[in-house]
């Protein structure tokens, strides 16, 4: 029988603890306040120097970089955060957001305010790559320099048909399951690492715990219902190929070289097509290259953000 929604979150706050432990850390929840139909932004805050916000991607929560917090901490000051209804954020229901696009304006915006950010820099994955690159459009006043460590949603129309299910209202209830220790390996093998022998359990378990949570697993499927269109990929104000040249601002791609998501040529067009973009390739890596190479990716960041 499946634990309360309760007893799962506690599991879920001790597993984070578990996983800082083993990685040296011990950090303290903080919450910021917002203004509209999102109330509460969950973030882990360490370190001193220039900000810069990390943000998680689609299927994960910001605890996916606690294994490269250490190695950044003493060259930033670091945000962690979890996207509204990932994590300990607060739950959405995307199917009443109008616009996901002008949704991520105005939560950015508001956070920034929150943080008493004027200015600061982004890295992020996949979904969170996408967050960033649209605000970076919209407010290019208030981001210094971007970073995307693995493939940036937004770049594409290239979705496996499953994925496209995810965007499909009642379908994807029965593909957005609960994942046990053994699942969530599963998934980090078959799309998201190249080598998941290099994944810590703490890790793993972690991840798990946090995809148990009925109020997460209910808003990642609303956002993907707001992101994708069945049969015809992202919807097509967050399809960004032909805006990313519109972005000045210093940008680097960390790329695994067996990022599933996309082939090395995708990255290279990319930089190609920005005035102030460069690529890091990062061998016998997949999606979240710095869960398997944490010291070569924070090299390319402490070297490129400071």
């Amino acid at each position: 029988m499946r634990a309360s929604n309760a007893k799962l979150l506690n599991l879920y706050k001790e597993s984070q603890k578990a996983f800082q432990k083993s990685e040296g850390l011990n950090l303290q929840h903080k919450y910021a306040k917002l203004d509209g139909v999102v109330s509460n932004i969950h973030y882990f805050e360490i370190g001193e120097g220039k900000p810069l916000i990390i943000i998680h991607g689609a299927v994960s929560t910001g605890d996916s970089w606690t294994n490269i917090i250490s190695l950044l901490k003493n060259n930033f000051h670091l945000y962690i955060i979890d996207l509204p209804g990932f994590g300990l954020s607060d739950k959405i229901n995307y199917r009443e957001v109008p616009s996901y696009r002008e949704h991520i304006i105005q939560v950015m915006d508001s956070l920034m305010n929150s943080l008493d950010l004027v200015k600061a820099s982004f890295i992020g994955n996949s979904l969170g790559g996408l967050w960033i690159s649209l605000f970076a459009l919209e407010r290019p006043e208030k981001v210094d320099k971007i970073g995307y460590a693995g493939k940036p949603l937004g770049m594409d129309n290239d979705f496996p048909f499953i994925m496209q299910l995810f965007g499909v209202r009642g379908i994807n209830k029965l593909l957005f399951k609960p994942s046990n220790f053994e699942e969530t390996k599963k998934i980090h093998d078959q799309i998201l690492v190249k080598d998941v022998s290099k994944l810590s359990s703490e890790y793993v378990q972690c991840m798990s715990y946090a995809s148990m949570i009925s109020e997460t697993n209910f808003s990642q499927r609303t956002i993907f219902e707001s992101l994708l269109k069945f049969l015809s990929g992202l919807r097509v104000n967050l399809l960004l190929d032909k805006e990313m040249k519109k972005i000045q601002q210093p940008t680097v791609f960390i790329w695994g070289e067996f990022d599933v998501h996309a082939p090395l040529l995708t990255a290279n067009k990319l930089v190609s097509n920005m005035p102030n973009a460069k690529l890091e390739l990062i061998k016998n890596a997949g999606h979240l290259p710095w869960l398997e190479e944490p010291k070569k990716v924070a090299n390319i960041i402490v070297s490129f953000f400071k």
